[in-house]
């Protein structure tokens, strides 16, 4: 059983305290509409356009037929993991330094 599926992630950016956050967020519907391209314009965003395969009656698998981004994308994507990765070592640091005091 194949179903059509389009979904837009995109990050929302916030400035907390002087350091530009970022958040994902998800649009997803059974077909292409305006808001996707809404999305694009106005974030950082990667739209998917693919089929939900269901295998043996229970396993979902989206397939990915087309991408479509925005120039940002790439960018705010990096900027994030990177973000991301530095606040995990952060958080590793101080639960190291609590283990050896």
């Amino acid at each position: 059983m194949k179903q059509t599926k389009v979904e837009t992630r995109y990050y929302k950016t916030t400035t907390v305290n002087g350091e530009l956050q970022f958040q994902i967020q998800e649009y997803a519907t059974a077909k292409v509409t305006p808001m996707h391209e809404r999305i694009r314009t106005h974030y950082p965003a990667e739209t998917r356009i693919g089929q939900v395969v269901t295998i043996l009656g229970c396993m979902s698998m989206f397939v990915i037929d087309k991408t479509i981004a925005s120039d940002d994308w790439k960018w705010a994507h990096e900027q994030a993991v990177k973000q991301y990765r530095a606040k995990r070592a952060q958080a590793v640091a101080a639960r190291h330094l609590l283990r050896t005091n």
